[in-house]
């Protein structure tokens, strides 16, 4: 029989030797599911912070946890919009902030008839002026469902299926426009074991890195690539850098950039320039009053718009390029009394009077 051992090892080694060419991540059973972001994601959406001037800002509410689990943890919706948060931080273009205050009051009016919707989503965009978007939702399922009753259950080809479900009901409200450009409800799904759901996670906290290989875990990051994708797919990358394409008429300029950068009927921006050699930006002064030039978009399409200019433009200046902030850049200020010349050339934000 000793004689024999070696020759059974040689499959052995074989498979094991047919595997090394494998991505160990797709086969190795010893290997833990990571959370839904890395650092170095992270890292890199900060990077990219630097070159893109605007990016898209989506406020991440806090989500309600579901009414019944048999996880007594307290914090499954809000660990499940942090884990959201921290996510759509792998798409370069998206300025995620995390503001439960925020949540609520959208979540409250968005309960509201469709006039007073309008009234109350105007009122947070004037509260909260550079916030873009705002996700709301809440866990409506986090359990197993060989603990529910067999009614509710799926069933495979021969016998009810046992799997985890991790379920999000979500919102996604355009504050620029006042309404909501997305709701959906989407679930992720895991196999499970026989263990029952209040003795596998008794040891683990909901985000632990170690609860994201449970089937719990991975249940929840299937819901959450499936929220990312419905909010990639309706928000714009940016909201920003459209720019005067040229000088229509004396005071009438068409513009690159429409409703899928952000740009909106009625609002005003400043109309801004780059200093030669320098990266920052400056407003274009009005050569009468000193005060910032603007101008009001008049008609919006999907990649460009027409706007009048508020203002007269300087003779000097080309306005061909030139680039429209919502909010005038942030001067460089070396004395006192460069301060006080600023604030005289500057006069009041008139873009934050409308």
């Amino acid at each position: 029989m000793n004689r024999l051992r070696p020759f059974l090892l040689l499959p052995l080694l074989a498979v094991t030797a047919g595997c090394s060419n494998w991505s160990w991540s797709l086969s190795n059973p010893w290997k833990f599911d990571r959370p839904p972001v890395s650092a170095a994601a992270r890292a890199g959406a900060d990077q990219a912070y630097a070159v893109v001037s605007e990016r898209t800002i989506v406020a991440v509410g806090e989500f309600q946890s579901p009414a019944r689990s048999p996880i007594a943890w307290r914090d499954i919706g809000p660990g499940m919009s942090d884990a959201l948060a921290s996510a759509l931080l792998n798409h370069d273009n998206f300025d995620v902030w995390i503001d439960a205050g925020i949540s609520k009051q959208v979540a409250a009016i968005l309960r509201r008839s469709p006039t007073q919707r309008a009234k109350g989503l105007a009122q947070v965009q004037a509260d909260y002026p550079e916030v873009h978007f705002v996700i709301t939702g809440k866990v409506t399922d986090f359990h197993h469902t060989s603990e529910l009753p067999r009614e509710v259950s799926r069933w495979g080809i021969f016998k009810r299926r046992n799997e985890a479900i991790a379920a999000i009901n979500f919102n996604v409200v355009d504050l620029q426009r006042q309404r909501v450009v997305a709701a959906d409800h989407v679930f992720g799904t895991a196999g499970i074991s026989k263990a029952p759901a209040k003795e596998l996670y008794q040891d683990l906290e909901f985000g632990s890195y170690l609860f994201w290989s449970t089937p719990l875990g991975k249940a929840s990051r299937k819901a959450i690539e499936r929220v990312i994708d419905r909010v990639v797919e309706v928000l714009p990358a940016r909201m920003g850098e459209p720019r005067i394409l040229n000088l229509i008429a004396d005071r009438k300029v068409s513009i690159t950039g429409g409703w899928s950068w952000g740009l909106v009927e009625g609002r005003r921006y400043y109309v801004c320039t780059q200093d030669d050699g320098e990266s920052r930006l400056r407003p274009i002064l009005d050569p009468d009053t000193f005060q910032p030039l603007q101008v009001r978009i008049n008609r919006v399409n999907k990649d460009s718009s027409t706007a009048w200019l508020l203002g007269k433009k300087p003779l000097d200046e080309d306005l061909r390029g030139a680039q429209l902030l919502r909010y005038l850049p942030q001067p460089l200020v070396e004395t006192a009394a460069d301060a006080r010349t600023i604030a005289e050339r500057t006069g009041p934000a008139l873009a934050d009077r409308e």
